[in-house]
């Protein structure tokens, strides 16, 4: 509740003493103050006698709390297929474009001061580095080209291949081989540059690769942290925003382990660090469930960011008490991978990224079933050469290795076609994918924090 409806009533003699004695007669005829932070207080210096003020009464909560409403509207009003009425065919052309290349340079942006919907169309950059866009309405009517400068945006986060491969039980190996290739920093960094294509992500990596290549051990939060702190110092980078995806939940009534002590301790002091610099930090509220809490969460001055479930709280989104958690966003619950292979796994309208290799995308039921019957009829032929050359005599190892390697190859394309029809689907006649493999509150943090930062470059644009 903003303070602009708050009366007087709502504080004590005390305060109404405090804020006298500042030189103002009554809270109603002030200018309204400008509170930050999650949990406020206000502090009277001379008695250090502290008042909490109410939350979400703060310019960032109350940014939080209208973008949460934003989250929910649009989650409950699922898949909408946007129209551009007032767009010109250039613009309509790159507004409803699947490619990589125009989904990750535009965005929808929703300016929370009053709700207003906004399409912004990169068009280049310039000497000095900032970005160029072409500013639409909802409708695509043409309103101003602008300049915004770029923020950046920290991610702690784990850059280890295969990160996925479990989350997505459909992608083995025989597959879809491109998911197991991907680590959990590429899902993060996708949901945040379809959210905000003109921020700078810099990656604060936790694994640590050996000289081979193979993943070592994770590093220790104390040892990014102190990196994070010391880049700041020496000016390497200039951080406005941090998120944290990775993280440990524990159940709410027990208590901290060793490990979780020395964690709170160490981030805690970071965090503190880090708001004295005036930057935010971001941290997933955690998958494990409403009876578990964040860590990191706990009392730390961090912003928790959770997940929602069709315009809900999702039922794995944990830290849900709202001291702790304070920004919501709908974690996708589907990923789709459309006829030409394109995939989206962020759930913002467009193309995440392209498989190189896929059998069945695109092509029709009856396409697949002549694919298999070709299939059918070169093993055939290939096994009554190999018994030809058996009867004459005239099988040595090379021949029977290679016929053996063909089979072995004929086996999988097929094995693959089959995987991949049984969890298809067919959409205009040709088929598509769509199956569970949602991103959970690690890809609400991303997503959200990268929206924030938007809002920071947009200010003062429109």
């Amino acid at each position: 509740m903003g303070l602009e409806k708050v009366g007087v009533k709502i504080f004590n003699p005390i305060v109404e003493k405090w804020v006298q004695k500042a030189g103002v007669n009554t809270v109603l005829r002030t200018q309204k103050p400008i509170f930050h932070g999650i949990n406020p207080t206000l502090t009277y210096a001379p008695s250090g006698k502290s008042f909490a003020l109410p939350r979400f009464c703060t310019q960032e909560m109350k940014e939080a709390r209208q973008m949460n409403k934003n989250a929910i509207r649009q989650a409950k009003a699922g898949e909408v297929v946007r129209t551009y009425p007032k767009a010109t065919p250039q613009d309509l052309k790159r507004l409803t474009s699947e490619t990589i290349e125009d989904s990750y340079s535009r965005v929808e942006w929703t300016n929370p001061k009053d709700g207003k919907v906004y399409n912004l169309l990169k068009q280049g950059e310039t000497k000095d580095g900032k970005v160029v866009v072409r500013i639409l309405n909802e409708e695509g009517a043409f309103i101003k080209v602008a300049e915004i400068t770029p923020l950046e945006h920290i991610m702690i986060d784990d850059s280890c291949k295969g990160v996925l491969s479990e989350g997505y039980k459909y992608c083995s190996d025989t597959y879809i081989p491109e998911f197991r290739e991907l680590s959990h920093f590429d899902l993060m960094q996708m949901g945040a540059k379809r959210a905000n294509p003109f921020e700078k992500i810099v990656l604060y990596d936790v694994r640590t690769p050996c000289i081979d290549g193979e993943i070592n051990v994770d590093k220790r939060g104390i040892e990014i942290y102190k990196e994070i702190i010391k880049d700041i110092e020496d000016k390497k980078i200039n951080p406005h925003y941090i998120s944290m995806s990775r993280g440990i939940d524990q159940k709410i009534d027990k208590p901290l382990s060793e490990i979780g002590l020395e964690e709170l301790t160490n981030f805690k002091d970071f965090v503190s660090k880090l708001q004295k610099r005036g930057i935010r930090i971001f941290v997933s509220a955690g998958n494990s469930g409403k009876n578990f809490q964040s860590v990191q969460l706990s009392n730390t001055g961090a912003e928790g960011v959770g997940a929602l479930q069709h315009g809900k709280i999702a039922t794995y989104s944990a830290s849900r008490n709202s001291r702790f958690t304070q920004h919501y966003e709908e974690s996708p619950l589907h990923t789709t991978i459309g006829e030409m292979g394109n995939v989206n796994i962020t759930g913002i309208r467009g193309t995440d990224f392209s498989l190189k290799n896929n059998f069945i995308l695109g092509k029709t039921p009856k396409d697949v079933d002549f694919q298999i019957s070709e299939l059918y009829k070169y093993r055939r032929i290939l096994g009554q050469r190999y018994l030809k050359l058996k009867k004459e005599g005239k099988l040595t190892q090379d021949i029977c290795d290679n016929y053996r390697y063909k089979c072995e190859l004929i086996d999988t394309i097929e094995t693959k076609l089959r995987q991949q029809e049984r969890n298809a689907t067919i959409k205009n006649g040709v088929f598509i994918m769509r199956f569970d493999g949602h991103g959970g509150t690690s890809l609400s943090t991303a997503i959200r924090t990268a929206k924030l930062v938007l809002n920071d470059m947009m200010e003062g644009v429109l």
